[in-house]
């Protein structure tokens, strides 16, 4: 899996990422009307669950190094303004239907108002919080090629790594996001659906 960036490989990819973007907007009109179910019931359940706001805003950075908000179910309770963050873990804060949308990767199903706007893809790296971008990019070389590309919802390095937040494997995370970039194609963009659809219906490896 070890592979360094290869720009001519690039940019031999870039007339299948445009074809790729009509796909999925012809897509995504398909299927709107499930969509658009989900969200509504997904939206129910999250205010009901939480009594919070549904959606989740985010900075997260983008193509070649971009900012740009990006869309999520919200899947914690707000912590009181008396009670100290130290003293509450993130986990004790999910709600019992956020840990379900995790689970099943489900708290994503908004960003395909960002996949609309052009902010992302379906498929590609996947997009890192300001502050994680800087620390990894000053940490671990290279890792400013992860952006050349659209982020995605999902992505080859999240079909095949568990999340993580240590720089190792993050580094680790990073080789498969080179792959990808180097190899852009529709068969390398079955499987990864294929791998994210097998955690959404049944919740392996969601973590």
């Amino acid at each position: 899996m070890a592979e360094t960036f290869n720009q001519i490989r690039i940019n031999a990819g870039i007339s299948y990422l445009r074809f790729r973007r009509y796909l999925e907007l012809i897509f995504i009109i398909i299927m709107f009307p499930v969509i658009l179910i989900l969200f509504l019931l997904f939206s129910i359940m999250v205010f009901i669950d939480s009594g919070n706001r549904i959606i989740y805003k985010q900075t997260r950075i983008g193509l070649n190094g971009k900012p740009f908000i990006m869309y999520k179910f919200r899947t914690m309770r707000a912590i009181p303004k008396f009670q100290n963050n130290y003293f509450l873990h993130q986990r004790d804060r999910v709600t019992s239907f956020g840990k379900f949308l995790r689970k099943h990767r489900l708290d994503e199903l908004p960003q395909i108002w960002n996949v609309l706007k052009g902010d992302m893809s379906l498929i590609g790296p996947r997009p890192e919080a300001i502050e994680l971008y800087y620390y990894f990019l000053n940490a671990i070389p290279d890792y400013l090629n992860r952006t050349m590309i659209t982020p995605g919802i999902t992505g080859w390095a999240q079909a095949n790594y568990a999340h993580t937040l240590t720089i190792e494997g993050n580094k680790e995370k990073l080789k498969y996001d080179i792959y990808y970039i180097n190899h852009l194609s529709i068969k390398l963009d079955l499987i990864i659906i294929i791998k994210t659809l097998k955690v959404i219906f049944t919740g392996k490896n969601s973590e």
